[in-house]
């Protein structure tokens, strides 16, 4: 027996205790002293504050005097003569509408319970093609404004007065080159001085009266 068995064998001699590997646990549960997450509570969901409504960008009244309303560039001539436009109104409007027609010629059924504007006629009708273009026309224009309409009729009255004679006058001598005789031009006698008391503007104009005035107007214009 050699020396290192014998002193391997001796009971003199201390032998190490082997370690006992054991597996580490991979899902641990954690300890009570470790910090546990707060729970959020869940946001509230405001309620939407009430939205008033919106009003509508077009109504009857602006719809018919700005000049950027869809009817200035519509064909007023095709909305009309729809059938849906005639069976949208109601009994009052309808016989409103027809009392405005110059002549029963564009009415079905006139006088019953039944009339109805002849939507055929009115198509070919070129009267009502150009007054539907000039309608819209005018709306483009602005010609249907209230101020431009007040001041439309203020013109009116001031030329019906008299005020634009002698304007016309020599507009119609510089266009023409020709120089209208003294019995041709107007001579107006205000109301008040008037015999008869009519307030209507008397006119003096030599042997043609009022027709050489519309003439005057018309080259003038």
């Amino acid at each position: 027996m050699s020396a290192a068995d014998s002193a391997s064998s001796s009971p003199l001699t201390p032998s190490r205790p082997r370690r006992k590997i054991t597996a580490a646990k991979r899902h641990a549960s954690p300890s009570g002293d470790e910090a546990k997450p707060i729970p959020r509570r869940p946001k509230r969901k405001t309620a939407a504050g009430k939205r008033t409504p919106k009003k509508p960008k077009w109504d009857a009244e602006s719809i018919l005097k700005d000049p950027k309303s869809p009817l200035a560039t519509a064909n007023l001539r095709s909305i009309l003569c729809n059938p849906m436009a005639w069976t949208a109104l109601d009994s009052d409007e309808k016989t409103e509408i027809l009392s405005l027609f110059p002549d029963q010629g564009h009415i079905l059924d006139s006088g019953t319970e039944d009339a109805r504007p002849n939507f055929a006629s009115l198509m070919n009708d070129d009267s009502f093609r150009y007054d539907c273009a000039a309608y819209t026309e005018n709306i483009a224009q602005g010609r249907h404004d209230p101020e431009w309409l007040a001041s439309a009729w203020s013109a009116h009255e001031r030329r019906k007065a008299g005020d634009f004679d002698e304007y016309l006058i020599d507009k119609l001598e510089e266009d023409w080159g020709v120089e209208v005789p003294e019995d041709f031009k107007l001579r107006r006698v205000p109301p008040e001085t008037e015999a008869d008391g009519d307030d209507a503007v008397r006119e003096e104009s030599g042997s043609r009266g009022a027709d050489d005035r519309m003439e005057m107007d018309e080259l003038a214009a």
